[in-house]
Order: structure tokens, then sequence, then C-alpha cells
């Protein structure tokens, strides 16, 4: 773990260099899903923040189930009792 409370490795800032493939990607996945514009909207805006998660320089590959982990626990720490509805994971 970085000072930030990010496991060494993994970003957390804005998402810069190549933030247009990763809105084209959120756009493609999204299309293909088939889902209502207001789920869409959700969506998008999930995929967005975890791609400011892994950060711009991390490839999609280096995500496996440590990192979805960190990130589901460092969501639930952001919340007011410490903690995710099933639903949301």
């Amino acid at each position: 773990m970085n000072g930030s409370g990010w496991p060494d490795g993994l970003a957390h800032g804005v998402v810069t260099l190549g933030s247009a493939a990763v809105e084209a990607a959120i756009e493609r996945y999204l299309t293909a899903a088939g889902v209502a514009d207001s789920t869409r909207r959700a969506y998008a805006a999930d995929l967005r923040e975890f791609a400011r998660f892994i950060g711009p320089d991390s490839p999609i590959e280096d995500v496996d189930l440590r990192v979805l982990a960190v990130y589901v626990a460092q969501l639930g720490r952001a919340r007011a009792r410490g903690r995710l509805a099933p639903a949301t994971i």
C-alpha cells in the first residue's frame, strides 16, 4: 500500500492519457449491452470511476480478483456506514 491507502502500482488520479479510449470502450460496451439510457449513464459513471481507480497506465490485463477486491473495499469505506449494499456488488 502507498500513503493514499491504494495498493502500490494502482493510481487513483484523473484519467488523462487514453481517456478518449476509455470513453469509446465504455460507449461500445454499453451500446452492446442494450440497456436503458438511465442505466447507461449510471454504468458509464461507474466505469469511469473504475478507470480512474486503476489509472491510465494500468493495462486491463492487470485487473484481477485482488484489484477488484481492493476497489470494492475502497468503495465500501467511502460510504457513510462503511459498507456497500449486496446489490451494489
